[in-house]
């Protein structure tokens, strides 16, 4: 069965972030995610694509969780209210994939 995880934040521009997890998830990269979705409103993420890829890297290499992921910019908001607020603002989506490796499956069942 694969779950589904929606993160949503705006920023006070009008700048909406929006993770979409699927897949294999723990509570752990439930927290993360959550994390690196406030630093992208509060203006600390720099390059979310090379932060991105080096969690990737992190989590599979200690953690046998591969995740794979796809930005998209949008040049509108996908918050209603913000629409009406203010018309600059624009959608960043991050779809991100993510499932154990074989060994690490074989080592928690062994």
């Amino acid at each position: 069965m694969e779950s589904k995880l929606i993160i949503k934040r705006c920023d006070d521009l009008g700048h909406v972030y929006v993770f979409e997890i699927m897949g294999y998830c723990p509570t752990l990269l439930e927290v993360e995610f959550e994390r690196m979705a406030g630093r992208l409103v509060s203006g600390d993420c720099s390059n979310l694509e090379g932060e991105l890829k080096d969690f990737c890297k992190f989590q599979r290499r200690n953690n046998g969780i591969r995740i794979d992921f796809q930005i998209f910019e949008s040049p509108y908001s996908l918050d209603v209210n913000n629409i009406h607020m203010n018309e600059k603002g624009h959608t960043t989506r991050i779809i991100i994939r993510v499932r154990r490796s074989i060994i690490r499956i074989l080592k928690e069942h062994l």
